[in-house]
């Protein structure tokens, strides 16, 4: 007692003990984390605010042409394909006026040109991006799809470079032709790519980064604005894939310095990751009740995001928000719960009274989607000919794979309605809109059997017949049974389903183009592969392929694979 006296009164007197300085360091610890903490989550003003130039400026900067730059471009080939110095300017001026201000993450004009004449495989992705402008050289996008695959395969093994992990995003926005989805190579382009940046860091903070490249700041907001890049290609892909995303975004980085269109993009992006990761822990075949409060609260967080971001002029900014809100739709009219005696909605009518409602949300987004795209479609200079290279290129041509995917969902979204809705059975309005986007879809198609193609045999195929109906007996399939609900499966996989069911007593289409570089049609690729025409699934490979791709178990998309094509059909909508 007389001890603990002693050691109060020396407190008292303000003399403590080791023990008690240390406390006290610890107290004065934990006080600067908390203050540290209250800053780091106070809203405060993005730095590019202030430091970064307005969309305007950099509009302004990216039409500033390449020849006043004073660089000299020699001749490039790669296979078949040569490019003039001349040429290689004109593609680099279209490459920034017309797609780096949609996804602003690569650097300016001056450090591409040089990064392109070190990079191969950058350079080449720019003339194919950029050639998509450009009517006079849309026909050497073909011929550069097999020598630009084996430039990214190659890179593989060469050191790790920044230009290279840029030259495969662009690959993956912007994708070569295809034929089926399998064929499509953006996701593995996008796993190097992502595997590339995490073994160069760029996931660290700004200043790990500054301290990497010696204090240069532009290289440093180069490598943070390519992070943010894999991982809005990432989580498109695998909203596309349905299969789990390989990069998760810190929210810290969303602070950091970069343009407003390419931060609004990312902030959009990660909503859709969270709402994708809530929406994934629900059961398929039993949805609880309060599945429609995730659905509602994601409605109105997108709703908030849309209206943060209501200042930006970006058709890729408005179809994604879009896009996200038909993939929770979707999810509301195809795995909606059904009235039982314990279920939040009591009876049949109050339930149709709520269906109702996202039935309506669906058909204004999907109408909104593709009309918009559709505005300025068709468009060709007035004093141009048909066949003249001064021809404006197609809107479409300019979409990333982002905006397709949005635009062939709402398109999907509409044949669902239309389909399975009497009250929407007859709507001239969806008519006219899905025959428009037909004619769209057509336009960009290159060859004969692509993506594109077989997406309009889909809808052809769709269009013209009557609202779905359940057929018993009917087998069922795995993806039927999925565990979990994931947001590519929905309407989009109703409707491919069904479609698909028509390719089984037909003639296949090879998964791969053996040669882009032919005329592509059906025939050729067919003998081309070694694959005879046949109506057994199992002769769509060659037997010697070990490996199983007919991907009954849906773990790959497979929709639009093995379909049957036909010269000079005809769309009809009845």
């Amino acid at each position: 007692m007389h001890a603990m006296r002693k050691r109060r009164a020396g407190l008292l007197s303000g003399h403590s003990s080791p023990v008690v300085a240390h406390c006290g360091r610890l107290e004065k610890d934990v006080r600067d984390l908390r203050r540290s903490l209250a800053e780091s989550e106070t809203p405060r003003p993005p730095p590019s605010s202030g430091t970064w130039p307005s969309e305007t400026e950099m509009l302004k900067t990216a039409a500033r042409p390449t020849v006043e730059l004073h660089v000299e471009m020699p001749a490039r080939s790669l296979g078949d394909v040569e490019v003039s110095g001349t040429t290689q300017l004109e593609l680099i001026d279209t490459f920034f006026s017309q797609f780096h201000p949609q996804l602003p993450f690569l650097p300016g004009k001056e450090a591409l040109v040089r990064d392109c004449a070190a990079c191969p495989l950058l350079f080449w992705s720019v003339v194919a991006v950029a050639s998509r402008a450009t009517p006079a050289l849309e026909g050497i996008r073909p011929r550069l799809v097999w020598p630009i695959r084996r430039l990214a395969s190659e890179s593989i093994l060469q050191p790790r470079s920044l230009s290279i992990i840029q030259a495969l995003l662009l690959l993956c926005l912007w994708p070569m032709p295809y034929a089926s989805l399998i064929d499509d190579p953006s996701w593995a382009f996008c796993g190097i790519a992502t595997q590339k940046a995490l073994q160069l860091g760029l996931y660290r903070p700004l200043p790990a980064l500054m301290q990497q490249t010696n204090g240069d700041e532009d290289c440093a907001n180069s490598m943070r604005r390519t992070w943010v890049a894999c991982f809005i290609v990432n989580q498109m892909l695998s909203d596309r894939f349905g299969i789990p995303t390989l990069v998760r975004l810190e929210p810290s980085i969303l602070t950091a310095q970069m343009p407003p269109i390419l931060r609004a993009v990312a902030e959009s992006v990660h909503k859709d990751s969270v709402i994708s990761s809530l929406l994934s822990q629900h059961k398929s075949n039993n949805v609880p009740p309060h599945f429609f409060n995730v659905l509602k609260v994601s409605e109105t967080e997108l709703e908030s995001l849309e209206t943060k971001h209501k200042e930006h002029d970006s058709p890729l900014l408005n179809r994604l928000l879009c896009s996200i809100k038909l993939r929770i739709y979707s999810l509301a009219l195809v795995a909606h719960p059904r009235p039982t005696a314990d279920s939040a909605i009591p009876d049949a009518s109050d339930e149709d009274l709520y269906m109702a409602n996202y039935v309506s949300k669906a058909y204004a987004v999907a109408i909104h989607v593709v009309n918009t795209s559709l505005e300025r479609h068709f468009g060709i200079l007035p004093d141009a000919s048909p066949n003249s290279c001064q021809q404006r290129p197609q809107p479409c041509a300019l979409w990333t794979f982002i905006d397709l995917q949005a635009f062939i969902l709402a398109v999907f979204t509409l044949l669902h309605l239309v389909r399975n809705y009497k009250h929407l059975s007859n709507s001239t309005d969806i008519s006219n809109a899905i025959q428009r986007a037909y004619s769209m879809l057509q336009a960009c198609s290159v060859l004969d059997g692509d993506h594109f193609y077989r997406v309009c045999d889909v809808i052809n195929y769709l269009a013209s017949r009557r609202p779905s109906t359940e057929t018993e007996g009917e087998p069922t399939g795995a993806e039927d049974t999925a565990p979990t609900i994931r947001p590519s499966v929905g309407i989009a996989h109703d409707v491919i389903k069904e479609a698909k069911g028509r390719y089984r007593d037909r003639r296949r289409f090879p998964e791969q183009f053996p040669d882009l570089g032919t005329t592509g049609t059906s025939t050729e690729a067919e003998n081309m592969a070694g694959v005879a025409p046949s109506i057994d699934d199992s002769l769509q490979f060659p037997s010697s392929n070990p490996v199983d791709l007919d991907f009954a178990m849906m773990a790959w998309p497979h929709w639009d694979g093995g379909a049957a094509f036909w010269e000079g059909f005809d769309v009809s909508f009845q």
